[in-house]
């Protein structure tokens, strides 16, 4: 299942922009996670930078990972494999600038929903 794309708020009129996909492997009971962040300021000091936060109610346990792409060529992978109970039922995504100057977020859009499992374990929207 393709998620995205999730935008920044707006600095010098560009955004930042994450897209991915999220399957699951039947064979083995895993789930995959991927997500491709996008770094669309033309100012140096700023990178593109995207957080998933990880959401397991049952085991009432949230992670949350991040990664940045710093200039406008090509894109940074962030993926995440879970196995059996460690898989989220849920996963929301944040995309922000990264201020290189106050080694700090800026300019976060919301966060929205990339997957929700239901049932047995398959990944909607």
């Amino acid at each position: 299942m393709k998620w995205g794309p999730v935008y920044s708020q707006s600095s010098d009129g560009s955004r930042a922009v994450a897209v991915g996909r999220a399957w699951g492997d039947d064979e083995n009971g895993g789930f995959n996670f991927e997500a491709r962040i996008y770094d669309r300021s033309p100012s140096s000091r700023l990178c593109g930078y995207v957080r998933v936060k990880f959401i397991n109610k049952e085991e009432g346990r949230q992670t949350i990972r991040s990664a940045r792409k710093c200039g406008p060529v090509g894109f940074t992978r962030l993926t995440d494999i879970s196995w059996e109970n460690d898989v989220a039922d849920t996963a929301l995504v944040q995309v922000c600038h990264w201020d290189r100057r106050t080694a700090g977020r800026k300019y976060c859009g919301k966060w929205e929903y990339a997957y929700r499992f239901e049932g047995a374990g398959q990944p909607s929207s």
